[in-house]
């Protein structure tokens, strides 16, 4: 048997399994997703404890039975020294097992590649190593997600930003950190690069940054009032006349200076809980590195100044090895087993394959992305960079980036560059690919629809979380979206509230043909569309849920009469989606005010989106008609908004309706 001095620390942690296990039972943890996942791996961990506990205690029990027996009756001694092994045995993996592991081992990684020294050649070799990375992760099983990235004109990457996540809960020697912990560096390539017209061979560098993804950290405490939110391109006044393509979110913590972008994810909530995710994980590693000062700066002293000489491993392509400095006697392995391709460096046969490329019809994606990037760049599109992500994406019926192939074949091709030039001609993206993104649908969009905005998403946000709160109150609740349009906000109700039963009206036959396909193809079995005018009072569109309902949420149209669209794609949009029907657009708005205050209980609430310029007036409209409770909630960008009112708690009012 087991000495006790060696597993000491086994009743304890087997007491720990019991308690787990019972969390994992208990139905708040069931409900919180991130906490559910932190329960999990380590009710993981602790299960490879129990288990191995149970080995050793089984083959404890039969080689004392086998002693027992045996000094009855010899037969049974030759069993004894097998039994012996497998105790030996089942004690070493307990006691492998019990030895300290760094507590991160688990946890997913946040990994960034940055370009150093080596101009472009430095930024395609990040590339390179993005693909290593990749391939890597797929290998073993993890999902790789591109979380930003900046592109050259050649197809490297300035910088990229991979989160790499195990799945389900993985053992601590199985995680990802314990992985991929030791490829923080300078990682050095010595080859010919495509810029090369000499044949020279160059050194460049490129930076790798590794840090565990902190899901959920006590210690990480991000107060809202310390972040400087910036939405891309959203210095002007925004609203229905600014068609975005681009959802993209800057996040800048004011006390450390951290500045985190992200925009490869297809909403701006997305985004910003990406961007938050990153920026938990920089503190995180800032906070360790405090408190170690053995390892000082957990992500800066992995790479200082991404310096040619400040190198964990060399890549050499013309010797076709790979050098890690770190040990004491340097270890080469062969370059293609472990960078598969090799792209970028020159090699004799590499002109021929290039020319059988082009014989055969296929475009390398860098070439296309580089390409594409430039023509929309000069056609003045605004976000050339996440449109060619996205046209890329529909033109090889991709997932992600990462699911994308190396070269494009002919169809691919074809359907790509179509796309390149519709959009270079400011054909709204939507319209160009057939979809558009909103929270975390995916949506059919046409000519002839307006294109929902990244702003709105922030609306459908505080008309769930008054559904959770009303839910949480008194079991169920009702959601009506007015002037739904393609049904994005009515279907995000829908889809992200329990026990909430919602009404979507629209009365112009496109969008309401197109509302009805998104519900179908999302599968909305708790949204009823209604043909109809949102404003109706006679007899009144919803008259049975007069009084009755909880939250009318609305994107009316209220851009001013006189008011030109800041954007080509915006001129896409159609009229009646746009302009408030007055010269300051606000008198479709103030009709819907009008109705909503006649559908909403006592103490309903009215969400209402309207343009930054407009806060003051729609506030004072919402007095007249006796709403109570009025404020103003910002987007992302900080920018005043979407109008929050509530309809009186008593049937008496401060103000008339008909007013």
């Amino acid at each position: 048997m087991a000495s006790t001095d060696e597993l000491g620390a086994l009743g304890p942690l087997l007491e720990e399994y019991e308690q787990v296990e019972a969390q994992m039972a208990d139905p708040a943890t069931l409900a919180n997703p991130q906490l559910m996942r932190r329960v999990g791996r380590r009710y993981a961990e602790l299960g490879r404890v129990k288990a191995a506990a149970d080995r050793l205690s089984a083959a404890s029990g039969d080689l004392q039975a086998a002693r027992e027996l045996a000094a009855e009756d010899r037969s049974f001694a030759d069993e004894i020294p097998a039994l012996e092994e497998e105790e030996a045995a089942a004690h070493e993996a307990l006691v492998k097992i019990l030895a300290p592991r760094d507590p991160e081992d688990a946890m997913d990684v946040i990994l960034e590649i940055k370009a150093g020294e080596g101009g472009e050649e430095s930024a395609l070799f990040a590339s390179d190593l993005a693909r290593m990375y990749g391939r890597y992760a797929e290998a073993h099983g993890w999902s790789v997600t591109e979380m930003s990235a900046t592109h050259t004109e050649l197809g490297g990457f300035k910088d990229i930003t991979l989160a790499i996540r195990a799945k389900g809960t993985p053992a601590p020697d199985e995680g990802v950190w314990a992985h991929l912990k030791y490829e923080g560096g300078v990682h050095r390539v010595q080859r010919v690069p495509v810029t090369e017209s000499q044949g020279r061979i160059h050194t460049s560098a490129v930076g790798v940054f590794v840090m565990p993804e902190i899901e959920d950290d006590d210690e990480i405490v991000i107060d809202p009032g310390d972040l400087r939110i910036d939405v891309y391109r959203s210095s002007g006044p925004g609203g229905q006349s600014v068609n975005t393509t681009d959802s993209a979110v800057r996040i800048t913590h004011i006390p450390s200076g951290i500045v985190v972008s992200m925009q490869n994810e297809k909403s701006q909530l997305q985004n910003k809980e990406a961007a938050l995710r990153v920026l938990a994980s920089r503190l995180a590693a800032e906070a360790r590195a405090k408190r170690e000062a053995e390892a000082s700066a957990q992500r800066l002293s992995q790479v200082r100044t991404v310096d040619r000489s400040e190198r964990i491993r060399t890549y050499n392509f013309p010797e076709n090895r790979i050098a890690d400095h770190r040990c004491p006697v340097g270890r080469a392995r062969r370059r293609h087993r472990i960078v598969a391709g090799g792209r970028r460096g020159r090699t004799p046969g590499r002109r021929g394959e290039r020319m059988s490329e082009q014989t055969m019809g296929t475009w390398e994606v860098a070439a296309a992305r580089a390409w594409a990037s430039a023509r929309l760049a000069e056609a003045g599109v605004a976000s050339p960079d996440a449109d060619v992500r996205e046209l890329l994406e529909w033109a090889c019926d991709a997932s992600s980036q990462w699911a994308l192939p190396t070269h494009l074949d002919e169809n691919q091709k074809e359907k790509f560059c179509a796309g390149v030039s519709e959009r270079a001609l400011r054909i709204p993206l939507q319209h160009v690919t057939g979809r558009m993104y909103f929270r975390s649908l995916t949506l059919l969009s046409v000519p002839g629809v307006f294109v929902v905005r990244p702003e709105t998403e922030v609306l459908a946000g505080l008309a769930i979380d008054e559904a959770a709160a009303v839910v949480a109150a008194r079991g169920e609740a009702r959601v009506v979206d007015l002037c739904t349009g393609s049904g994005a906000i009515a279907l995000a109700v829908a889809t992200e509230s329990v026990r909430t039963e919602v009404w979507a009206v629209e009365k112009e036959p496109e969008p309401f043909a197109l509302a009805c396909l998104n519900r179908d193809r999302v599968g909305a079995c708790g949204l009823h569309l209604v043909r109809g005018d949102a404003t109706a009072t006679h007899p009144a569109t919803l008259g049975f849920l007069d009084g009755l309902v909880d939250v009318v949420v609305t994107n009316p149209p209220y851009v001013p009469a006189d008011e030109m669209p800041t954007q080509p794609e915006a001129a896409a949009d159609p009229h009646a989606a746009l302009y408030g029907g007055s010269a300051d657009g606000t008198e479709i708005p103030v009709r819907i005010m009008r109705r909503a205050r006649t559908l909403l209980r006592p103490g309903g609430l009215l969400l209402m989106e309207h343009s930054p310029t407009q806060e003051r007036v729609m506030r004072e409209h919402a007095a007249r008609v006796g709403m109570d409770e009025i404020d103003t909630a910002a987007d992302l960008a900080g920018r005043k908004r979407f109008l929050r009112a509530r309809a009186p708690k008593s049937a008496h009012s401060s103000a008339s309706m008909t007013q």
